[in-house]
């Protein structure tokens, strides 16, 4: 393994500048300072192709800190056939930016690439693949994690993105999310841009004294502009957050919402908790075309990791944007939406779902679809089961 007291630490090299393809680190990464990686620490230029980490990396005071690299900033360039398997761990009052695969992806895209190790780390931005996707060109699409995501003091925490400024294209994040703050979601704990066909699987648990923002899919979605497509939270129970507390999406401010369900029991100790949304201002529907994720498996005994994957299309969403199981809070709490509010557009919704359970428990406003519907707001062709 690798150990440094200093930072720009990787597997193979601390700061590299030039494409790579074909690199494979198997050993630990220790350190104690930023830009910590399995592979690269600070990938500064050139796309990164076929290439893998298998060792466990630590950081002991630093962000920045990935399973394959800790940041990679490359306009135009892309990490591709990619994979990290090892555990992160950044759990420090300095644990920034702590991702999977990548800690902080300030340009390029990520595709066809998957991190299975858990994640820990002290405070903000954490994901099971990418802990932050800063504002740039490039989209984050293929892509899956397996790992469980801890951030023992942060907020905007992910089971594949803690903080999104990246549209997110076939994404599946598996692992359990537990955080001891606010914006924790099972794929996205911020997102500020389009998430389309994409699932969650794993719980979503919210601790500490401020936890709102809590969603199956995502904590917090933001941007008028922007939908959440064909996508879906499935199985994991979503529990303990204060207020903001949905399914599918704590908190939409704007966003549209199509063709999306969730199937979990959902638990919030404060107000607007919904089975689908927590609290809504933008518009909630049915789809009118399918758009299927493009799943993969890999097979390492294929050869390189180009060769190893298998692609399949997989549709993660539904023809009717719904929510089914248990919800439970305090004030405005409803099976499909906890507060629509007035400029809220919802039409061919529902909340039980096929063959679906049903139950909302609450002390005032709530209703088996909606628990609060403020004047201004709409709804067509939708009920409750």
């Amino acid at each position: 393994g690798v150990t440094a007291r200093g930072g720009r630490v990787g597997g193979i090299g601390g700061g590299f500048n030039g494409s790579l393809t074909n690199a494979n680190s198997t050993g630990s990464v220790t350190a104690g300072s930023n830009y910590v990686g399995g592979l690269v620490g600070l990938f500064y230029s050139g796309s990164l192709t076929q290439s893998s980490a298998t060792g466990a990396v630590t950081s002991t005071g630093g962000q920045q800190i990935g399973g394959l690299v800790g940041q990679y900033n490359v306009g135009g360039g892309t990490i591709s056939d990619s994979f990290a398997t090892g555990s992160v761990t950044a759990n420090s009052s300095n644990g920034y930016f702590v991702g999977g695969l990548v800690g902080y992806l300030s340009q390029g895209a990520v595709t066809r690439a998957f991190a299975t190790g858990n994640v820990l780390a002290g405070m903000h931005y954490v994901g099971g693949l990418v802990g932050y996707a800063d504002n740039n060109s490039g989209t984050i699409s293929n892509v899956y994690a397996t790992g469980n995501v801890t951030s023992t003091s942060g907020e905007q925490i992910g089971g594949l993105i803690g903080r999104s400024e990246r549209t997110v294209i076939s994404a599946l994040a598996t692992g359990n999310v537990t955080a001891a703050s606010h914006y924790v979601g099972g794929l996205v704990g911020v997102s500020y841009r389009s998430v389309i066909a994409s699932q969650s699987t794993g719980s979503v648990t919210a601790t500490g004294s401020d936890r709102r923002y809590v969603g199956g899919l995502i904590g917090y979605q933001e941007g008028g502009s922007y939908t959440v497509s064909d996508s879906s939270h499935i199985g994991g129970a979503v529990s303990g957050g204060n207020s903001y507390v949905g399914g599918l999406i704590g908190k939409v401010n704007g966003s549209s919402v199509v063709g999306s369900y969730a199937t979990t029991s959902v638990t919030g100790a404060g107000d607007f908790v919904g089975g689908l949304i927590g609290w809504t201002n933008g518009s909630v529907s049915g789809r009118s075309t399918v758009t299927s994720a493009q799943t993969f498996t890999y097979n390492p005994a294929n050869g390189n990791p180009t060769a190893s994957i298998t692609t399949t299309a997989t549709d993660f969403g539904n023809n009717v944007s719904y929510a089914s199981g248990a919800v439970t809070g305090r004030n405005d709490v409803g099976g499909l939406v906890g507060r629509a509010d007035s400029s809220t557009v919802i039409t061919n919704a529902y909340y039980g779902g096929t063959g679906g359970v049903g139950s909302v428990s609450a002390e005032r406003n709530y209703g088996g679809l909606i628990g609060f519907l403020t004047p201004g707001a709409t709804v067509t062709n939708s009920h409750y089961n």
